[in-house]
């Protein structure tokens, strides 16, 4: 279709950090976003906006089609992230920039100890939509975890999410970055 063919053209994608409906889980966000920038950026098929570059997204207030051009994309992957107990609800939806026309746009319900198969799931899709190439190394290359605990993870995820924060936490709070990397 006229989507498909126009995505062909696109040379860079930027991947925001996926809004949080709860302040708590901003981490998710942030992770599941990174966790896709890498991914997507192991094809080499386009070039793909690093995690240090959309991170001040995830406090701005800003579109995604002005974010992507602030940071000189043709495509942007936005999206929200909402917990339920135990289970997550990633919203995700891939834009075009030069139009603004949604290229796809997918919801993924699954339980929060499957956080990396949504990970793989959406790179897998966003890849797909992008028509990007991936050969046998690059697709075993998606398929590797860096744990098998979605525990350890998430706390991991959690470390850098307050490690990104500069550092603004103050001593009184409960747990800084260290406190959750030595959990992991």
């Amino acid at each position: 279709g006229p989507a498909s063919s126009s995505t062909t053209t696109a040379q860079s994608l930027a991947v925001l950090p996926l809004k949080a409906f709860d302040a708590g889980d901003d981490y998710l966000g942030l992770g599941i976003a990174d966790a896709v920038i890498r991914r997507t950026s192991q094809t080499g098929g386009m070039i793909v906006r690093p995690t240090s570059a959309i991170q001040r997204y995830m406090a701005d207030d800003v579109d995604a089609l002005t974010a992507a051009r602030q940071v000189s994309a043709d495509v942007v992957l936005e999206g929200s992230v909402q917990r339920a107990g135990d289970r997550l609800r990633v919203s995700v939806n891939l834009l075009r920039v030069g139009d603004g026309a949604s290229l796809w746009a997918d919801n993924f319900d699954l339980r929060t100890t499957d956080i990396f198969e949504i990970q793989d799931r959406v790179a897998r899709e966003v890849a797909s939509h992008l028509q990007l190439r991936i050969g046998p190394a690059q697709q075993a290359r998606l398929g590797r975890r860096p744990t098998t605990s979605p525990q350890a993870y998430e706390y991991y995820m959690k470390g850098l999410h307050r490690l990104d924060q500069r550092m603004s936490f103050s001593v009184a709070e409960k747990a800084g970055p260290i406190d959750f990397f030595n959990l992991a």
